[in-house]
């Protein structure tokens, strides 16, 4: 993110930081006036009260979205989406969750609300992060099958999935077309519509390159992103505490997150690895 960007988003969450958070009472009595505000029967002045209580709970919740996006920062493949169009696509999520949401039933909003930021956000990182595209019950089922075990029978998928063998070849055939690279994606760091493409980086044996005249510059700055990111990625993490044996809390420092964070990741990133490695438990003797 630009520092322009960033000074944009330091004044956007000090603003939503000064916004008062609703009490329950103040959620029900809010939520009913939205509601009646949706009935069929409902007259103008009746209308128009949804219309402020519906800003009123969404301005109120604000600071959720912010909290639920920032989980999903380093979960993206690729970073697709930046900070700011994750608030929006939780924005989204939280403009439904209010016209959804029914005081009566007995949930607290922000519980309810949880759920449609969350949702609106993932289905905007499966849109955004695929090059191909793929249905919304595609990509729900293939973070389902995601979660199970590796070792995992297809029989015993196919059942936890309600599915067929053949709609399961066919969501792995999906799963491993998901994440193909656009030849017309443009290097990272280049303003959007300038810069070398990866297409323009496969080398052609019959061109003649000028080496001299290439976009070097657009070149080193993908590399440099890339290694600031891998700097704090799950692995990179777990390679230093376990392997260089570095203390969590001199990784902790070195990349300005907390010590708790850092032993997070390096827990994550050991139980991808056993995962991986328990796939090709027969190959060991």
């Amino acid at each position: 993110m630009s520092s322009t960007n960033t000074s944009q988003m330091d004044h956007y969450l000090a603003q939503i930081g000064r916004i008062p958070l609703l009490t329950p009472a103040e959620e029900i009595s809010l939520g009913n006036a939205v509601q009646r505000g949706f009935a069929e029967d409902a007259s103008p002045s009746e209308k128009r009260a949804a219309r402020r209580a519906k800003e009123r709970m969404i301005k109120a919740n604000l600071r959720l979205v912010v909290n639920v996006s920032k989980k999903y920062l380093h979960r993206q493949r690729g970073a697709a989406m930046e900070w700011p169009d994750l608030i929006q696509e939780g924005t989204i999520g939280l403009n439904r969750a209010v016209e959804k949401f029914d005081p009566e039933k007995g949930y607290k909003f922000s519980t309810y609300a949880y759920w449609w930021i969350r949702q609106a956000i993932s289905r905007a990182l499966d849109q955004m992060s695929a090059s191909i595209r793929l249905p919304t019950n595609m990509n729900l089922l293939l973070t389902k099958l995601s979660q199970l075990p590796v070792e995992t029978p297809k029989a015993v998928i196919c059942e936890e999935l309600k599915i067929t063998e053949a709609q399961l070849e066919n969501l792995y055939k999906a799963r491993q077309t998901r994440w193909l690279g656009s030849l017309d994606a443009h290097l990272s760091g280049a303003p959007s519509g300038e810069g070398s493409t990866i297409g323009e980086l496969v080398w052609d044996e019959t061109s003649t390159l000028d080496v001299e005249k290439f976009q070097w510059d657009g070149v080193q700055e993908t590399l440099r992103s890339r290694l600031e990111s891998d700097r704090n990625s799950d692995n990179d993490i777990l390679v230093r505490n376990a392997v260089n044996n570095e203390s969590l809390q001199s990784i902790s420092k070195d990349l300005g997150i907390s010590r708790e964070r850092a032993r997070q990741k390096a827990q994550r990133a050991r139980r991808r690895l056993a995962t991986s490695l328990e796939e090709y438990r027969h190959l060991v003797a």
